[in-house]
């Protein structure tokens, strides 16, 4: 049921933004510039931003519109032709890769585990942070070896998820839970910046979003098989 809702939600987001930018797209001056409007993706949004600042100086007969609303929704207007590009923080989908789609990478993202700054463990393993995503592990004793009993971390593990209509969730629950939902104890944040406040006030929360999310963060992000991510990590692909 709550997948069924889940999507369900995620249709009606992304028929409302493909209506809003097609409005966009008829309201916007008609005059002798050429227009390139790009949408999707909040997380890419300040690139295309800085870059449309960039690209604009040099050709001053271009007017660039950038636009949010979700890697989803941003595929459906360019496919319906609503905008000229979409940016999108994720893969495309074998459904959705076709041959009237070009794509282009030029940025990678990490995701990562946050905890609040008191909680002495530095390290998770993969399988120990599979098992706390998936609800075998509740309690920070709990934790095996090095992650756990050398620190004396206890008390009930809280998870803070990104939103579910986010990439950041999608990618959370398709690599480390296989598409299945996080325990019914979870609490769901409205944005990364609320995971982020979130898991600051409570010693016992684990988090998870972008890494270029969580770089103002007061809280810490945790090393998964004594990889701590970082743009090196990230680019390197460890």
């Amino acid at each position: 049921m709550k997948k069924y809702w889940r999507r369900l939600v995620l249709a009606a987001l992304a028929l409302m933004t493909l209506l809003g930018w097609s409005t966009y797209t008829r309201l916007m001056p008609q005059d002798s510039y050429h227009t390139l409007l790009i949408g999707g993706s909040s997380t890419v949004h300040p690139y295309i931003e800085a870059l449309a600042q960039a690209y604009t100086k040099t050709h001053p007969d271009v007017r660039i519109y950038s636009v949010t609303g979700g890697s989803t929704p941003g595929l459906m207007a360019v496919a319906n032709g609503a905008i000229d590009l979409a940016t999108m923080s994720r893969d495309l989908t074998e459904d959705e890769d076709d041959s009237q789609k070009i794509n282009y990478l030029f940025g990678r993202d990490g995701l990562g585990f946050i905890v609040h700054p008191d909680n002495p463990l530095e390290n998770l393993s993969l399988a120990d942070l599979e098992a706390i995503l998936s609800g075998t592990i509740t309690d920070w004793s709990d934790l095996t070896g090095k992650n756990g009993l050398e620190t004396g971390m206890k008390g009930p593990i809280q998870i803070i998820s990104s939103p579910v209509e986010s990439n950041t969730y999608t990618i959370a629950s398709d690599l480390l839970l296989l598409g299945e939902e996080l325990p019914g104890s979870t609490l769901y944040a409205a944005s990364a910046a609320d995971v982020e406040a979130r898991v600051a006030a409570d010693p016992n929360a684990i988090g998870f979003l972008a890494w270029h999310e969580g770089q103002s963060s007061s809280a810490r992000f945790l090393a998964i098989n004594h990889v701590r991510i970082s743009r090196e990590t990230i680019l390197t692909l460890r």
